[in-house]
């Protein structure tokens, strides 16, 4: 376990990692889920008193060695500058030209990782966006293909099936937030040249009104 995780996992050892985005408000812990239900971190900060802003989580468990393709952590969309309210900024490119890298260590490793998608998704439809089990390479690499082609901005980023991934969701009643990113891998600079991204025209829009769309075994998109 890193050094300054070290008192953190003494108040909770749920504790999984820490997340920073620069230029925003979110520089929080994250917890795992896995030891209690999700229910009880969406109205319990971190160090265990009842409050309706909750805390960072994800359903994953992140073990020394372990390997989690997509780690999916949820917050609230509070709408006051707290939580994950400020994931809704990604939706104007110039808040990704601005920040399109952000640092999520585990207890176990410090990493950079580079936005590679931002959309937006009712709750209703989310369960087809928001995966963690995949059969296979080439199933998860359907899945990197269905995340871009629904980015409102093309970031350029590339991303295959032997990349980590890791995707913020801003949770709110009426639509949920995402930003997707992938780790920086090894010995790859940890910047990002974005004079080429711009506004996906292309991309699809999702809402409770429209058919549900999800990758198909070869790679396209399917209705639902």
């Amino acid at each position: 376990m890193l050094y300054k995780f070290g008192k953190l996992y003494q108040t909770n050892s749920d504790i999984l990692g820490w997340l920073n985005i620069p230029n925003t408000n979110i520089n929080l812990p994250v917890v795992t889920s896995a030891n209690k239900s999700e229910l009880y971190y969406r109205n319990h900060l971190f160090e265990g008193s009842i409050n309706r802003y909750g805390t960072l989580y994800t359903p994953s468990a992140v073990t020394k060695g372990g390997y989690v393709r997509n780690i999916i952590i949820y917050g609230k969309d509070t709408n006051d500058g707290t939580m994950f309210s400020d994931l809704k900024e990604y939706l104007n490119i110039k808040r990704y030209q601005e920040v399109p890298t952000f640092s999520f260590d585990t207890l176990y490793l410090e990493n950079k990782w580079k936005i590679f998608s931002v959309f937006k998704v009712a709750p209703a439809k989310e369960k087809n966006f928001l995966k963690i089990s995949f059969f296979d390479e080439e199933d998860f690499s359907s899945y990197l293909e269905l995340l871009k082609s629904v980015s409102l901005i093309d970031t350029e980023i590339d991303v295959t099936g032997n990349d980590q991934i890791v995707t913020l969701v801003a949770q709110s009643e009426d639509m949920n937030y995402v930003v997707s990113a992938r780790m920086v891998r090894d010995g790859e600079s940890p910047l990002v040249d974005v004079t080429g991204s711009a506004v996906n025209d292309d991309a699809f829009s999702y809402s409770s009104t429209l058919p549900t769309i999800a990758a198909n075994n070869s790679g396209g998109l399917t209705e639902l």
